[in-house]
């Protein structure tokens, strides 16, 4: 049986989460310039995204200097494991 290829496509949110999902993509930071977070986030792999993440908290109002750190964190972590795998 030959599998189905074609990248998924959603065009409305609602087709994942049944109209019920958090209101600001996953309790992500809301929009910038009218781009979602989660939008530029799920690009990345989990260490990469994370880092985006908090660096885009950090620039949100109330944003603080923890936001910096915990993206620190995350690029530190993907840093050893580049290191790890001689990428």
């Amino acid at each position: 049986m030959e599998e189905n290829k074609e990248p998924l496509v959603i065009e409305d949110e609602n087709e994942l989460t049944g109209g019920n999902g958090p209101e600001n993509g996953a309790n992500l930071p809301l929009a910038k310039n009218g781009i979602d977070c989660i939008n530029v986030i799920e690009n990345f792999g989990f260490n990469l995204g994370n880092a985006v993440k908090c660096l885009w908290m950090a620039d949100d109002e109330g944003g603080s200097l923890e936001n910096l750190k915990d993206a620190q964190f995350f690029i530190k972590r993907e840093m050893r494991k580049r290191r790890k795998e001689g990428s």
